[in-house]
């Protein structure tokens, strides 16, 4: 991913990334390309702030970054989580204290924002064009929360992830039986086998 948002920029850094945080492998992999990326002198500008994105009620990278470790409304301890069941309900992230390290490293931050604050994001995407998956939504609801606090400064280039599509948690209905294809004029030329 850090390679593919270093070449669709033209080579320059973005200011900001927001990412929609449940294991948090994301952040890990985007700042290991984009230090790579440094290292070899294909991009310029400074590394972006990364920003990890979780939903209140299950925000363990929110509660290590802010010291809050025994704050179990935003830890999701005992299964007592209150979080919606997407990919951002990751109780425990196996590389929490990394992905912090990382946080801290490029000047970031980790923010939790509300179920609410997520479907009013959905909804602008929606607005937009856009189909955004609760996570990608949580995204962007966390780029609102930081140009509230001025966080984010007119004119800095911003990514927002958007991890999956709205069709993720659509409520599909299943099938009780599945169609038999015995050969390929079953799938090419479905009205020979009926006859019509």
């Amino acid at each position: 991913m850090g390679l593919e948002v270093a070449e669709q920029l033209g080579w320059v850094m973005p200011n900001v990334i927001l990412y929609p945080t449940g294991g948090g492998s994301g952040i890990i992999g985007l700042w290991r390309a984009f230090a790579q990326l440094k290292e070899l002198g294909w991009v310029q500008g400074d590394l972006p702030r990364l920003v990890s994105v979780q939903e209140s009620g299950c925000e363990p990278i929110v509660s290590l970054l802010h010291d809050r470790e025994g704050d179990s409304a935003a830890s999701c301890d005992g299964g007592s989580c209150d979080a919606s069941p997407t990919g951002l309900r990751v109780p425990e992230p196996p590389d929490g204290k990394l992905i912090v390290s990382i946080l801290k490293q490029s000047g970031g931050d980790a923010i939790a924002v509300t179920r609410e604050e997520i479907r009013q994001a959905q909804c602008e995407s929606a607005r937009m064009g856009l189909s955004a998956s609760p996570e990608g939504a949580a995204a962007l609801a966390g780029l609102f929360r930081l140009c509230d606090r001025r966080a984010v400064l007119p004119g800095e280039t911003v990514v927002c992830f958007n991890t999956s599509h709205a069709a993720k948690y659509w409520p599909w209905q299943r099938h009780t039986s599945l169609p038999v294809v015995r050969c390929y004029a079953d799938v090419v030329f479905p009205s020979r086998q009926t006859g019509r």
